[in-house]
């Protein structure tokens, strides 16, 4: 059962100490006096069970995996820098990685890890290597600890007695299988070895941390359970933006105060403060649009000449469904406006309609996005007998890659200021909710495949926002209304 959360900075569930086992916690707050930090009353409560051994076998660690959720600012970080270096000094050429999101943040982390060093008793015995792809620091013992990349084959060839994985929210179940299918086989030949899983909460993504929290919550009470188990966060029903409801912040009261949560609350999203700051799970990846201004943005549309609408169409990555959207100029706000003009299941449907509409109604240009199943009604079109072109087919103007993450970021802009109308339908809303992007150069892009549903109503919309804002004017000017 879960601790009762009455005290401040009580955990909602904590394996408990055992007294009678031998620890490292001596040692784990002498290194972090060397490290110029002191820890706070549940570092050290997490530090004293994952420092117990064995009382059968002292070499081994009574639990040889410790799982930590902790609320962002409670000093997760810092907690396993200390164990690490308190390991690398007690232990003769013990090997020791440390991981986060990316390999980028891993070393992030590793170079606090560094600085805290440098800054302390321990900076003249210390070896720095700062090589990109072999970072390591060296202690007189021959110990070392390094970052590294959280992917399958980052630990082969080598036997690591301690591994920490820290945010593990960001893996999916697929990711976290390849990272464990390393780590066990890598650790298995040692007795004295121990993996950290460390993590603020998830979302819908995140089914490898959810696996864990689920699995930690019943160990708790299973005191023959391998698995050491500790856990903050708000407790249900209670108000995230009362101050009386944060009591639960194991670091409230030590490194951060009320009005510093407070402060955070302010820059926050709704899901990204239950998430991160009251370590509450959400029911999906936080959106990548500001849905509260996309829904202040929904108007009844004036109709306006079909010469004034710029046209795009999208196809779904799995072919389920597409969609056409028209991007005009609203005269009575003198912004862009988003109208749907039609939307199914399949992808057969979009090159006859997309003719159909351009010899009856001569939109001011039709776009696409040159990529995904979308290229293939492209070729269509293009090659597709026209009554108003003949055999030179239908005109398409195709975003490239880099223009597309331009439109990307450009209507998420526009989300965000209310920078245009539209009269779109839940659909297109839960499209927005569901979509996920993935790096492109220095910026970003949608990204179909990883989308947790299909989105071609939301891109067909942002290449029609991104044609109609570079598409030159058309000159015929036809009387038919959109």
């Amino acid at each position: 059962m879960p601790l009762p959360d009455l005290e401040p900075g009580a955990p909602a569930y904590a394996t408990k100490p055992n007294p009678d086992a031998p620890s490292d916690m001596g040692q784990i707050t002498a290194a972090s006096r060397m490290l110029g930090r002191d820890l706070m009353p549940w570092q050290k409560l997490v530090a004293q069970v994952a420092g117990e051994r064995r009382i059968d076998d002292p070499r081994r660690y009574r639990y040889p995996i410790v799982c930590v959720t902790v609320p962002r600012q409670s000093g997760k970080t810092t907690l396993m820098r200390t164990v690490l270096a308190q390991r690398a000094i007690a232990n003769r050429n013990r090997v020791a990685f440390y991981t986060a999101q990316t390999g980028k943040d891993a070393v992030a982390r590793w170079a606090d890890l560094v600085k805290d060093i440098e800054q302390g008793p321990l900076a003249r015995f210390v070896e720095k290597r700062i090589a990109a792809g072999s970072q390591a620091l060296t202690f007189p013992t021959g110990s070392r600890i390094s970052p590294f990349a959280p992917t399958a084959k980052s630990l082969h060839g080598y036997t690591p007695h301690d591994v920490m994985l820290d945010e593990i929210f960001a893996w999916d179940a697929a990711q976290g299988a390849d990272l464990m299918g390393a780590i066990k086989p890598a650790q298995l030949t040692l007795k004295d070895k121990q993996l950290w899983l460390v993590s603020t909460a998830g979302h819908a993504g995140s089914e490898f941390l959810k696996s864990w929290v689920d699995a930690g919550r019943l160990a708790v009470d299973d005191p023959g359970a391998g698995v050491a188990y500790f856990e903050w966060s708000m407790p249900e029903g209670l108000d995230p933006y009362d101050p009386a409801s944060w009591a639960f912040h194991p670091a409230l009261g030590h490194t951060i105060t009320a009005e510093d949560l407070a402060s955070d609350a302010e820059s926050q999203t709704r899901g990204e403060w239950m998430r991160a700051y009251m370590n509450v799970w959400t029911g999906s990846v936080e959106p990548i649009f500001d849905m509260d201004a996309w829904e202040k943005r929904r108007h009844v549309l004036d109709p306006a000449p079909w010469h004034q609408v710029t046209v795009a169409y999208e196809v779904a990555y799995d072919r389920s469904s597409a969609a056409v959207w028209g991007v005009y100029t609203n005269p009575a706000s003198g912004r862009p406006a988003l109208k749907l003009i039609k939307a199914g299941p399949g992808a057969e449907w979009v090159a006859p309609e997309v003719a159909k509409l351009d010899f009856e109604h001569r939109p001011r240009a039709i776009y696409a996005d040159d990529a995904g199943p979308t290229r293939i009604v492209t070729d269509q079109l293009r090659t597709m007998p026209s009554r108003r072109a003949g055999a030179k087919g239908i005109d398409v103007q195709t975003l490239s890659s880099k223009d597309f993450a331009t439109g990307c970021a450009a209507f998420k802009a526009h989300v965000s200021e209310g920078g245009f109308d539209h009269d779109a339908g839940p659909e297109f809303a839960r499209q927005m909710e569901g979509a996920v992007s993935r790096p492109m150069g220095e910026g970003w892009v949608l990204s179909r495949r990883d989308s947790r549903v299909p989105i071609p109503d939301l891109i067909a919309g942002v290449v029609a926002l991104r044609g109609h804002e570079q598409a030159p004017p058309t000159l015929s000017k036809p009387k038919v209304r959109f």
